[in-house]
């Protein structure tokens, strides 16, 4: 192999797995750093949410009804009373979409996370309320689902004849199941390691692909494996392409390694049986079968009891305001807050002149006069305030001053360069169709088990007859 194609492969594994882990798609457990997330129907009493705040002793809290004008300025400032004369501006008005979900369904207060255990029982009280909530909190990583997955890996990996093929495909897998831990994708890996097993048993044997290639069963597979993962998530069908790529990568390197080494041997050894006179499953590793169908129907089952008592499950649509690689338009910015708290502070100063204001909109330069005694004598001076990134780190560091629990000290939480978007809870709800998939799994499994019995008593059967 060429070295430039030695290096596109290369480059193809590693980046796969970077992608995977990169864009993985877990339960996140929570949104905000410093804060966690009580989401509660917006045409619930929002009085019996305050009341059981209350009872419960959380006396932090940020929400809709105790917010204020963020900012240090007396109330009979010139400041204020020019705001008052220009009305509000769109960033108090925007302000208002942290306090509710994507599609204004719920009303959201954020409480400090060293209320979690408070803010559990808050919810536990609202919901024997009958009044519908939840918590960015209740969907945690289900470490069951990768964990049947390694253990059965590992358990292939014992008896694979080609155990570096079965190693480097099993590890693709695990991470992908590790950064994707739902039920339909660890079904489809059940089904992948099972291929991958089967491989190493055939490996470098002649006719290997047109053996695969004949079985209309393993085309079945191919299927079923797709649709379980196409039916998880968009971002999981997207990484599942990352994956393939990488995994098919992965193993041309080990094959040209592999062809590179035995060039080096003073003799080669060959396979004399071609791959379709192999017996796929000996009988040490036949029980990997009815094994590999105990895991699906553990899935299977888990998924329907998951599906209809996992409280998360419900809510699994909600997107919330959060911290994002890119900015919504619809929530403000701690940008759009500069820009606010700079048009208050600056607004006494400005010209209302209307040529003046269409000359300057983005007043990034304000000069206002002074008088000083220099010298015993009053002397006029200009003083110059700019927008610029010393203004908007001392607009960020004022945060902390306001008195009152704001909005703004929230998304301080999240460090001075963050952006704000909606984003998913990331808790896992299996849907009808992926339910369905797995059962279908379930049955072609089956299927294989039952027929591989009767063609090994078939078979043993003929070996009896050939001996009489």
């Amino acid at each position: 192999m060429k070295i430039q194609y030695k290096l596109i492969y290369i480059l193809c594994s590693l980046l796969s797995l970077l992608v995977i882990f990169t864009f993985r798609s877990v339960p996140s457990g929570q949104i905000w750093k410093k804060y966690n997330i009580l989401y509660v129907a917006r045409n619930a009493d929002q009085n019996a949410v305050t009341s059981v705040f209350s009872d419960l002793g959380i006396d932090d809290y940020v929400s809709l009804s105790n917010q204020y004008l963020p900012v240090n300025l007396s109330k009979h400032s010139p400041e204020l009373s020019m705001m008052k004369i220009e009305g509000n501006d769109s960033y108090i008005e925007k302000r208002d979409a942290f306090f509710f979900d994507k599609s204004q369904n719920y009303m959201l207060y954020y409480v400090p996370v060293n209320y979690k255990s408070r803010l559990e029982d808050a919810y536990n009280h609202l919901a024997n309320k009958k009044i519908k909530c939840g918590l960015d909190t209740n969907s945690s990583y289900p470490f069951l689902i990768p964990f049947f997955v390694i253990i059965f890996a590992a358990l292939l990996f014992i008896f694979a004849k080609n155990k570096w093929v079965y190693a480097i495909g099993s590890a693709f897998s695990i991470v992908f199941v590790l950064c994707n831990p739902f039920y339909s994708v660890a079904t489809a890996l059940i089904l992948i390691h099972l291929f991958l097993f089967l491989l190493s048993r055939l490996w470098n044997r002649e006719g290997l692909f047109s053996f695969f290639k004949k079985q209309k069963i393993f085309a079945i597979l191919f299927a079923t494996i797709l649709l379980n993962i196409i039916f998880s998530t968009k971002i999981t069908a997207l990484l599942f392409i990352f994956y393939a790529a990488g995994l098919f990568s992965a193993l041309i390197l080990y094959k040209d390694i592999e062809e590179y080494l035995c060039r080096k041997r003073p003799f080669q050894s060959i396979f004399i049986l071609p791959a379709k006179r192999i017996e796929l499953f000996t009988e040490k590793t036949f029980f990997l079968l009815p094994l590999s169908i105990l895991i699906v129907l553990i899935f299977l089952v888990t998924s329907l009891i998951s599906s209809k008592s996992n409280p998360a499950s419900k809510f699994s649509k909600i997107l919330l305001p959060g911290k994002a690689s890119v900015q919504s338009q619809e929530l403000p910015q701690l940008e759009d807050y500069y820009r606010w708290n700079w048009k208050i502070k600056t607004a006494p100063y400005r010209s209302i002149n209307s040529e003046n204001m269409a000359d300057n909109k983005d007043y990034s330069k304000v000069e206002f006069p002074y008088y000083e005694e220099e010298n015993g004598k009053i002397v006029l001076k200009t003083k110059t305030l700019s927008f610029d990134e010393s203004f908007k780190e001392s607009a960020y560091s004022d945060i902390e001053e306001l008195g009152f629990n704001s909005l703004e000290n929230v998304m301080k939480s999240e460090g001075i360069s963050s952006k704000f978007s909606y984003v998913s809870l990331n808790s896992y709800s299996i849907n009808f169709i992926s339910i369905i998939m797995i059962l279908i799994c379930f049955f072609i499994l089956l299927f294989i088990y039952i027929s591989s019995i009767i063609k090994r008593g078939l078979n043993r059967n003929t070996k009896k007859g050939i001996r009489k």
